[in-house]
């Protein structure tokens, strides 16, 4: 069921813009979790971010950008080209996947 409103497009971020070091932790206000759309999982496998979480995690990738190991410039200009389409676009959302 997840599948039928997704992309296959899959971006690796380095650990500046991975959630731990953005979002400190927390869920960010607005972000929708797995869970808020099906109650019945337990676990969140996933966030569905607006262009504001997005822009929140360029910054700290570009901060940062000397340190990058595992983004290419593509990836970044990639991550730029969804935060855009969610401004334009409010039904178009980033999903980002926890890796266990």
């Amino acid at each position: 069921m997840d599948d039928i409103c997704g992309s296959k497009k899959i971006l690796n971020l380095d650990y500046y813009g991975c959630f731990v070091e953005v979002f400190a932790a927390d869920k960010p206000e607005g972000a929708i979790s797995q869970r808020d759309l099906f109650p019945n999982v337990t676990e969140d496998c996933y966030l569905l971010l607006n262009a504001d979480h997005v822009e929140t995690m360029l910054l700290s990738l570009d901060a940062h950008r000397d340190e990058l190991w595992v983004m290419t410039e593509a990836d970044l200009t990639q991550l730029a080209s969804w935060r855009d389409i969610c401004r334009h676009d409010s039904g178009f959302l980033v999903a980002y996947h926890f890796a266990f």
